[in-house]
């Protein structure tokens, strides 16, 4: 009688265990799936934030750009030329002198 009792507390305990292992294991394949999920996500946001910081470059760019082209008309710094000036051509006396070789001269030295 005893010995039934035994066997059957063992059986119930071993059930017990086996119905925990396949929890333990169900819930570490949910935790899994999870994990590789944020870390795809975790790559789309760095992905994303790598772009954002170009796209804000380029922004910041064109501010700029904006910015110095609208002090410009502010400015009226670029203005057309009110007068044109002629000048005379004037006769050049240079003379271009030929070129030295000057490879010979020099002791060039292989190595560092």
């Amino acid at each position: 009688m005893k010995e039934m009792a035994i066997r059957k507390l063992n059986m119930s305990l071993c059930s017990v265990l086996g119905f925990l292992v396949v929890v333990a294991f169900v819930s570490y394949y949910f935790e899994m799936s999870n994990e590789i999920k944020l870390n795809t996500l975790s790559r789309q946001v760095t992905v994303l934030n790598d772009e954002n910081a170009e796209l804000q470059n380029s922004l910041d760019k064109l501010k700029s750009f904006n910015n110095v082209d609208s002090k410009m008309a502010q400015q009226n710094l670029l203005q057309k030329a009110a007068k044109v000036i002629e000048v005379p051509a004037v006769a050049s006396t240079f003379n271009a002198e030929t070129k030295r070789d000057l490879t010979s001269s020099v002791d060039w030295a292989i190595g560092y």
